[in-house]
């Protein structure tokens, strides 16, 4: 069986260059792209807004299904959740 070791922190932890900070975007969006500190300027850019791009997208689908979920629910059950949120953060203002 063949281990594979990834790095634990950034890939530069003091970024000097443009490429450094793309290494980074990248690796903040948790991807790893084997060979990108090789790659030429133009084609990092490109996979940088490429990973952003779906990390972005992930995002909203995310959203997407959470409202989706809640559109299922119950009238009374979402009425009940607001409630005791609202409850929460009065209780949580009065004692900030």
């Amino acid at each position: 069986m063949t281990r594979v070791f990834l790095p634990i922190g950034k890939p530069v932890l003091n970024p000097l260059t443009e490429r450094d900070h793309l290494l980074n975007r990248i690796y903040e969006c948790n991807y790893v792209i084997p060979g990108a500190e090789d790659l030429e300027l133009s084609q990092l850019k490109d996979l940088t807004e490429y990973v952003e791009y779906r990390v972005a997208q992930e995002k909203m689908q995310r959203i997407m299904d959470g409202a989706a979920l809640a559109s299922q629910l119950p009238p009374e059950t979402v009425k009940a959740a607001l409630r005791e949120y609202l409850s929460w953060r009065k209780r949580k203002k009065g004692q900030g």
